[in-house]
């Protein structure tokens, strides 16, 4: 199957239409924004301001996951497999159906190209003279003096009296019925049903019972 294509197509039919989405966005509908040549791949622009730039288009909540799948299917390489990983991830705007073989590839492409980085037991990742003073060209002068958001600001006594208090019952409830309203999957290994970070973690390929 040509991805390559199938994606172009995706792309091009989708940007014929991103003045009307852009549109129908402030009106109040739900659309995402979509580099189409990846930033990792030296696409350029914001996702969230790209009216006018062409390597940014709108797409609904499922064209950015398929759009995102394409990619990984097309590239198979690191970046396309966090990105379509990333895409399993949801927040009060977000709300993605994805599919269980969807799920299941993205799981394996993270876990096929995250071996060997530098969270890999017993791998060190070496960085090179010129990623060094990259990241240190970067990071000067970023947090000093009024760029550090707490510059200036002390606590008082009240706010440190009000930290310190117990919480009430009816906050801890507030709090233990968010964790219970959480979005549940069940892992294939141990049936157990339980929260997408919970899964993430101890679940699925990462399950005691998997082995």
């Amino acid at each position: 199957m040509n991805y390559q294509k199938i994606y172009d197509d995706l792309m091009s039919s989708r940007l014929l239409l991103k003045k009307d989405r852009h549109h129908d966005k402030k009106e109040g509908a739900y659309f995402e924004g979509h580099h189409i040549l990846p930033k990792a791949k030296g696409g350029t622009g914001t996702s969230s301001r790209g009216l006018n730039n062409d390597n940014i288009v709108l797409l609904t909540a499922r064209e950015h996951f398929l759009a995102h799948w394409l990619l990984w299917r097309i590239h198979g390489d690191r970046s396309s497999a966090l990105a379509f990983h990333k895409m399993m991830s949801n927040n009060k705007n977000q709300n993605r159906v994805i599919s269980s073989r969807g799920y299941e590839e993205a799981r394996i492409a993270f876990s096929k190209t995250n071996k060997g980085n530098q969270y890999g037991k017993g791998v060190i990742k070496i960085i090179s003279e010129e990623q060094k003073k990259n990241q240190s060209n970067l990071m000067k002068g970023r947090y000093i003096g009024e760029n550090n958001p707490f510059y200036g600001k002390r606590h008082s006594e009240t706010t440190i009296e009000k930290l310190r208090r117990p919480k009430s019952s009816e906050h801890v409830e507030k709090i233990r019925q968010m964790m219970i309203s959480r979005p549940k999957v069940t892992c294939h290994h141990c049936n157990k049903e339980v929260d997408k970070l919970n899964a993430i973690r101890w679940h699925f390929d990462n399950c005691k019972m998997a082995y």
